[in-house]
């Protein structure tokens, strides 16, 4: 086959063409970068899970999926998109059937400097003492260094983004409570069971002592703040009346910063039932049955024996009155 050769025009042509196309690929990959330093909005944007204002950019990610742009408060609310959406959580409430084809990018922020970082390459603090917007206690950092000293100094684990998706996916797949005293506690009873637990309005009980009056026990965290919480307690109110008698529900918060009167008025607020056992949180209590989410509910039968675990989720009505069936058939009951 002959050269092919080109006149000055179609080589001109030619050249201006590819010019262009580098142009635009340097100007869309300048825009990419600029976005990503713009990508969270503080006081404007609001999270895709939790629907809270997002204030504080340090403890904000986001994620672009399937061409979508997701924006978190906290990096537990991107962590429970992420895992639904890959599919290594079952979905619930309104991300029931969230699927995702592909997930092109997730960025967090760096918490000294607030600046953007991919989840992949960042370092990662579980359980750290820093109040986060929903209290996870997750925080990221460009730098291993700077998430090892702070991970020393709060007190928390260090962990890379996949070691912290598996975490998370094993710990609001649930189990994992039973797992623990299986492999630790052996044939001794769980230490839960004996925990105190400080009464709205004073004096302690223990969850001895309640599975103890012959019923099966359902405890329903929340914190006074959380939008979720919130619409979690009202719904399962609305569940409770035909199991009334048959379960004893304790309203827990997970929040230390809750006061009394604090939970006093979000009862108020909810209207929620007179004969709930309602408590103050306890960070042992929460440790014990590894509860890392304020969304969390736990059923347990007469032996203390973990029967009904959801980790996290908006629940509607029907799944609320759906747990307390199941913690009432735990009985024998129902």
């Amino acid at each position: 086959m002959p050269p092919v050769r080109l006149g000055r025009r179609e080589f001109l042509a030619t050249i201006g063409s590819a010019a262009v196309l580098i142009a635009s690929f340097l100007f869309f990959r300048r825009t990419t970068e600029w976005n990503q330093e713009e990508l969270i909005r503080e006081g404007e944007d609001r999270c895709d899970y939790c629907e809270m204002p997002i204030r504080d950019r340090r403890f904000a990610g986001a994620m672009l999926a399937d061409g979508r742009t997701l924006r978190f408060d906290d990096i537990y609310c991107l962590l429970v998109f992420y895992l639904v959406g890959t599919g290594r959580i079952r979905g619930s409430g309104k991300l029931i059937g969230l699927r995702f084809s592909e997930v092109e990018k997730v960025v967090v922020h760096d918490l000294t400097t607030g600046r953007p970082v991919s989840a992949e390459g960042a370092w990662f603090v579980m359980g750290s003492s820093v109040r986060t917007p929903m209290g996870s206690g997750i925080v990221a950092f460009r730098e291993i260094s700077a998430a090892s000293e702070h991970a020393i100094s709060s007190g928390g684990q260090l962990l890379s983004w996949e070691a912290l998706v598996e975490k998370y996916a094993s710990l609001l797949r649930g189990g994992e409570t039973q797992r623990y005293v299986q492999t630790h506690e052996g044939m001794h009873e769980p230490v839960y069971l004996d925990r105190p637990l400080r009464l709205v309005g004073g004096g302690t009980v223990t969850l001895r002592e309640l599975l103890s009056r012959g019923r099966p026990v359902l405890v329903i965290f929340f914190a006074t703040w959380c939008p979720t919480c919130s619409t979690n307690v009202r719904n399962a109110a609305k569940a409770y009346e035909p199991y009334r008698g048959k379960v004893t529900v304790v309203a827990k918060s997970f929040d230390p910063s809750d006061s009394d009167d604090d939970v006093l008025d979000f009862k108020r607020r909810m209207n929620l039932p007179d004969d709930w056992i309602y408590v103050t949180a306890n960070i042992q209590f929460l440790n014990d049955l590894k509860v890392v989410s304020q969304e969390t509910l736990l059923g347990f039968d007469p032996d203390g024996r973990v029967v009904y675990e959801r980790r996290w989720g908006v629940f509607s009505p029907s799944e609320l009155a759906a747990a307390l069936e199941a913690v009432a058939r735990s009985s024998g009951g129902g």
